[in-house]
């Protein structure tokens, strides 16, 4: 069963340090990045204080920004055998872009893991649709914080 949660932590990078604590990431935890933009650097930064073995999902990435980001690893999300080679990899996943892949994302984590939409604009509507989509409308957890 995966848990999500959105919240529009933008502004407050205290309550993502929060969320990451609660879902016990740090040191042997897998935690993914989905973005590219300036809150997932802020996300891999923290992740990385944690301990943790951070690694970056985006569309494409740039050699610059793979110089400057600081995670461990980097995997293309246009790639379908991207998505078959991390199936159930992640303990928590990280989504900064309002246009992921929501499907894709749960694919990734691991059992009991979980996906914290960061994203201001993500509606618990789209989160609702996208797991119902999947089979899972039971399991949901969705906070507004």
């Amino acid at each position: 069963m995966a848990s999500i949660t959105a919240c529009g932590a933008a502004t407050r990078p205290h309550v993502f340090h929060s969320l990451l604590r609660h879902r016990q990431a740090g040191v042997g935890k897998c935690v993914a990045i989905y973005g590219t933009d300036g809150l997932a650097h802020m996300a891999i930064r923290i992740a990385r204080a944690t301990g943790a073995e951070v690694s970056v999902l985006a569309p494409a990435i740039s050699a610059t920004d793979r110089l400057w980001m600081g995670a461990d690893h980097y995997f293309a999300t246009n790639e379908p055998v991207t998505h078959r080679a991390l199936e159930g990899a992640f303990d928590l996943i990280v989504c900064t872009e309002a246009d992921a892949d929501i499907k894709a994302c749960l694919g990734l984590l691991k059992f009991d893991g979980a996906l914290l939409m960061l994203e201001a604009q993500t509606s618990p509507g789209l989160i609702r649709n996208a797991l119902a989509f999947c089979g899972l409308s039971g399991v949901m957890n969705t906070e507004r914080l």
